[in-house]
């Protein structure tokens, strides 16, 4: 079976990636808020897209850590990253493997704090990025050392 970088773009692997991100970052969102009034606007902005629930985070961000116990600004951090990729994502921005590599790793870093049931295959999806991004580096690295 080939690899999903030899059968995407890195661009399309990207907006794969930013779409799992959104999946489980509005999951995490709408269970921190479920117990509290939320104006109905803050719910429109979360369900718009990734950058609607990334700015609800950032802005709501002390409000999210008392609801949830995590640590909000090691978190409003990571998505600082994401929101920085997704920006050159919807200005089509190339990527490099090495960029498809952090993405992965930022957005499992997110994952690994939200403490959710993340459903296992949008896990699975992004560690799968992950790893298949680790060995096209190194064998991209083999190569070059060959010269």
């Amino acid at each position: 079976m080939k690899s999903v970088l030899q059968t995407h773009s890195l661009r399309q692997i990207v907006g794969q990636l930013l779409d799992n991100c959104y999946e489980v970052l509005k999951a995490f969102l709408e269970q921190a808020i479920q117990h509290d009034e939320v104006s109905p606007e803050n719910i429109i902005q979360i369900n718009k897209d990734l950058m609607g629930a990334i700015s609800f985070y950032i802005s709501n961000y002390d409000f999210i850590q008392e609801q949830t116990h995590s640590n909000s600004k090691f978190l409003r951090n990571l998505l600082f990253e994401v929101k920085h990729y997704r920006n050159n994502w919807a200005h089509s921005k190339d990527f490099t493997i090495r960029e498809v590599h952090r993405i992965a790793d930022t957005i499992l870093l997110m994952f690994d704090e939200f403490s959710l049931n993340i459903n296992n295959e949008v896990y699975l999806i992004v560690n799968q990025i992950r790893m298949e991004s680790i060995q096209m580096m190194s064998l991209q690295l083999q190569q070059a050392q060959k010269y």
